[in-house]
């Protein structure tokens, strides 16, 4: 069962760190490794605050990608939970964008208009 608790609007900070912390700050995204960043964590931005970890080792398959403009940091492509809450979502700009008010496909177009609305802010 999809979780509804509200995770359009919510806003990520991020810190590069060179360990896992012990305890996660909520709404904060750890970029694991400075000088080699493998790993992203950080809670669910979802009610159900579970711990979410994204590889960034390209030899490892899913891997996701980040980029920081601005101090925002984007995380692509989305994330998509397929156990707990079954969240869909993306970062973009450090602001979280609920993926099911595009569908819930993974498509390039998707992403686009998400991209679009982030950019020109509509």
């Amino acid at each position: 069962m999809r979780n509804t608790g509200r995770i359009r609007g919510r806003k990520y900070s991020y810190s590069r760190v060179d360990e896992i912390p012990e305890h996660l700050k909520e709404n904060r995204i750890y970029i694991v490794g400075r000088l080699t960043p493998w790993l992203l964590i950080f809670k669910c931005p979802c009610a159900c605050r579970s711990i979410i970890q994204l590889n960034l080792l390209i030899e490892d398959d899913p891997c996701w990608r980040f980029t920081v403009y601005r101090n925002r940091i984007s995380i692509y492509p989305s994330i998509w939970r397929i156990t707990g809450c079954k969240s869909h979502f993306w970062i973009k700009n450090g602001k979280v964008k609920d993926a099911s008010l595009y569908g819930n496909d993974d498509s390039f177009f998707a992403m686009l208009y998400a991209s679009f609305i982030s950019i020109f802010h509509v």
